[in-house]
C-alpha cells in the first residue's frame, strides 16, 4: 500500500497515470509500443493479468533483472516470458535498480481483512532490486497515512550489491524496519534495523 499511495501523489502532482503502457517508461524500446497485455504500475512495478482460464500467460520483460514480487524469482530481458500461475498468482515484477517501500505483516481488523489504511512508516520492508545493476543512488519516499498528499519519512540508498547503505535522511521510520536487497545470483540478503536506527550498510 504504500508504493500504491505513494505513485498515486506523484499522479497528482504530475498527471502521469499510475497505470501506464510500457512505453511510457521504455519509449526506445521498439517491443514496448505494440505490447497491450501488460503494464506499468508507476515507474517500479510491471503487472501481467492472466487473461486465460489455464494460467497461461506470455509477457515481455523489458531489459535487465526483473524481480518476481510474489514468487522471488528473476526474470532477465529483453526476452519473452510464457508462464503458468494460478488464482494466488501473476506476475508482478520490480524494476531493475528500483525499490518499494512494503509491509509483510499488515493490520487486520475484527473481521481479519487487511486494512488498507495503517501506519505506512511502522515496521516496513524496503525491498529493492540491484540484481545486475550498476551503483544506483535511489530516494525512496514513504507517504504519511495521516496527511494526505504528504510523506513521513524519507530514505536513500546508495551503492550495489556488493557494497551500499540506506539512510533515513528526513522524518523517522517506527520500530524494526528491513532493507531486502536482491542479488543477481537471485538470492536476497535481508538486513534489519532496530527502532531508532536510521541507517543500514552492507559490505560482501
Amino acid at each position: 500500500m504504500p508504493y500504491l499511495y505513494n505513485t498515486a501523489i506523484k499522479t497528482h502532482e504530475t498527471g502521469v497515470a499510475m497505470m501506464r503502457p510500457l512505453f511510457v517508461e521504455f519509449p526506445e524500446d521498439p517491443f514496448s509500443w505494440n505490447i497491450d497485455t501488460q503494464y506499468m504500475l508507476g515507474p517500479n512495478l510491471m503487472v501481467v493479468p492472466v487473461f486465460s482460464a489455464e494460467g497461461t500467460v506470455q509477457y515481455y520483460v523489458p531489459n535487465g533483472s526483473w524481480f518476481g514480487v510474489l514468487d522471488g524469482k528473476l526474470r532477465k530481458g529483453p526476452v519473452f516470458v510464457t508462464e503458468t500461475h494460478d488464482f494466488f498468482s501473476l506476475p508482478l515484477l520490480l524494476r531493475p535498480g528500483a525499490a518499494i517501500v512494503l509491509r509483510d505483516d499488515v493490520p487486520r481488523g475484527s473481521e481479519g481483512r487487511r486494512h488498507a489504511v495503517y501506519d505506512y512508516s511502522e515496521e516496513v520492508t524496503i525491498l529493492v532490486n540491484l540484481a545486475g545493476s550498476a551503483t544506483v543512488d535511489l530516494l525512496v519516499e514513504v507517504p504519511d497515512s495521516n496527511n494526505l498528499g504528504s510523506f513521513v519519512a524519507s530514505l536513500t540508498i546508495q551503492g550495489d550489491e556488493t557494497t551500499g547503505s540506506v539512510k533515513v535522511v528526513t522524518g523517522a521510520l517506527k520500530g524494526q524496519w528491513k532493507l531486502k536487497k536482491v542479488k543477481s545470483d537471485g538470492t536476497s540478503d535481508e538486513l534489519v534495523a532496530a527502532d531508532g536506527v536510521t541507517s543500514l550498510s552492507w559490505t560482501e
